[in-house]
């Protein structure tokens, strides 16, 4: 046997004898210094798992969850906001509805905001008008989104009166629809076991009326597990987000009108709207195939 088919043999069985493994060099950071620049809000993204109706789901996140935080600035106020990449994979953070400057736009035709994992980018954002404004990386947009990388911030309107709660609903998609597949780690359809479903449709993270409760504590918004509650004579303003990557959704709430009957949202834009509660009852919130459950006491 030649020495060259010697090692094609070596290589069936043990290729270290014949091969050496490539070395992996780490990607370059664009913007080195940031790593240990001061910022007002850090945004670590990093990969998680969520239990999504007993699945699996391999998520992209924004500080671990889905949705990622919901921040709160001022009508005028600006915000140095780092972007930590503890992730395996490049990432971003682009703003809807603020201004900032073009080379922190968060596509790949402005390197200088490309994460690169390990690496860290500082943005000044500010806030320039009143809204409820996404934010997800930029890269590839149809699949982040579809795993999870968003966010959102509110710039109240300073003329809003003083609300007993404010609640907080992002609709949004989990997943791509495509027939099932077992799939690990990182693979693309974002869940494992075989026959599990691969597309979720989903209010603040959940399908099925597991929806967590967002709302606004103080100066800043909390999730929790549970189900969102007023009663009546409390002065209730809902803010609204649809972050799925295609799809419009029609927002409704049984027993009540916010604004009308039902609002359409297409993908990356938000509302505002408010009541007085007066109709007691455990109602309903509907938004695609998903559902919240909202509970208003006498």
């Amino acid at each position: 046997m030649s020495k060259l088919g010697l090692c094609f043999f070596l290589v069936a069985v043990a290729p270290a004898g014949c091969t050496t493994a490539p070395t992996v060099e780490p990607l370059a950071c664009a913007t080195p210094a940031d790593s240990s620049a001061a910022a007002d809000v850090v945004l670590t993204a990093r990969d998680a798992t969520l239990s999504v109706d007993d699945v699996t789901f391999f998520a992209w996140t924004y500080d671990g969850d889905v949705p990622g935080p919901v921040l709160r600035l001022a009508l005028g106020e600006s915000r140095r906001i780092k972007l930590v990449n503890a992730g395996p994979r490049p990432v971003s953070v682009h703003f809807h509805g603020l201004a900032y400057s073009e080379a922190d736009d968060g596509d790949p035709a402005h390197p200088a905001s490309v994460v690169n994992p390990g690496c860290a980018h500082v943005s000044t954002v500010t806030a320039t008008q009143p809204g409820v404004w996404p934010f997800h990386s930029a890269l590839d947009p149809a699949v982040e989104l579809s795993r999870g990388l968003y966010g959102l911030v509110v710039v109240p309107d300073p003329g809003e009166l003083a609300a007993a709660h404010e609640l907080v609903f992002v609709l949004a998609n989990l997943g791509i629809p495509m027939p099932a597949a077992v799939v690990g780690g990182d693979g693309d359809p974002g869940e494992s076991g075989a026959g599990a479903p691969t597309f979720f449709q989903i209010i603040n993270g959940r399908p099925d009326g597991n929806a967590k409760v967002i709302e606004l504590l103080g100066d800043q918004y909390v999730a929790s597990e549970g189900t969102a509650t007023a009663k009546v004579g409390d002065r209730v303003r809902f803010r609204v987000a649809n972050l799925s990557a295609a799809d419009t959704y029609s927002f409704h709430l049984d027993g009540h009108t916010l604004p009308v009957d039902a609002v359409a949202l297409a993908p990356a834009s938000g509302f505002t709207a408010e009541l007085v509660e007066d109709n007691p009852g455990t109602w309903t919130l509907t938004a695609g195939g998903s559902f919240a459950t909202y509970q208003v006491d006498p």
